[in-house]
């Protein structure tokens, strides 16, 4: 069947508004209902974050060597040796005296209450020989400058006789952890007898810390 002109004329006239209708009410129902595609609840994050402390003393530099020394017997008692101004005295042959210390490190991030400070051996036991001229002996300094890295410092004053009792010596009050004085020095003074026995000498030294 043939259709004119006049006749597809007014059939897309009402398609026409047939859509536009549809647009009209689609529109007007979207706003009815809303939004809803946004959210309608707060969502609260959180980070975290857990700090531990670490108490840890060390001996930064742990060794002190004398090197091999002779006492001139024939016009001296003894040979004395020492570390803080390097010197040995003129009853020595042997080398030259060491610039050597023990270095002892807060290496935590805590203060330390105290510090004490102990010898395995004594005098005699370390070096042996004449009891009355036989000495082992140690002092206690800064080692890091502005400092200090103790509230009150011990042992620090002349040479003190190595301590050998179960807990040791207090050397150090509250000693710091922050890196610019966090560590000590301990300097070194043995007086080697004539008659001392002949061999190679060792002591250990022990660091304890309190917190």
């Amino acid at each position: 069947m043939d259709i004119s002109n006049k006749t597809l004329a007014w059939l897309l006239i009402g398609a026409i508004i047939v859509s536009i209708l549809g647009t009209f009410t689609a529109l007007n129902r979207i706003q009815k209902l809303g939004i809803t595609g946004a959210a309608t609840e707060n969502a609260t994050g959180q980070t975290q974050l857990q700090v531990q402390t670490s108490a840890s003393i060390r001996f930064a530099d742990d060794t002190v060597d004398f090197g091999s020394w002779q006492v001139n017997a024939s016009a001296y008692t003894n040979c004395t040796i020492e570390t803080e101004t390097p010197s040995a005295s003129s009853g020595c042959i042997g080398g030259s005296a060491p610039n050597d210390y023990l270095v002892i490190e807060n290496d935590g991030n805590v203060n330390f209450t105290s510090v004490n400070l102990k010898s395995n051996a004594t005098a005699a036991q370390f070096i042996g020989g004449n009891s009355s001229i036989v000495k082992f002996q140690w002092k206690i300094a800064d080692n890091e400058t502005p400092g200090p890295s103790c509230s009150a410092l011990y042992q620090d004053d002349d040479w003190h006789d190595v301590d050998t009792s179960a807990s040791g010596v207090k050397i150090c009050d509250d000693f710091n952890f922050l890196n610019d004085k966090d560590s000590l020095r301990v300097y070194f003074r043995i007086v080697i007898p004539y008659d001392a026995p002949q061999g190679v000498k060792t002591a250990q030294i022990k660091v304890i810390g309190n917190y």
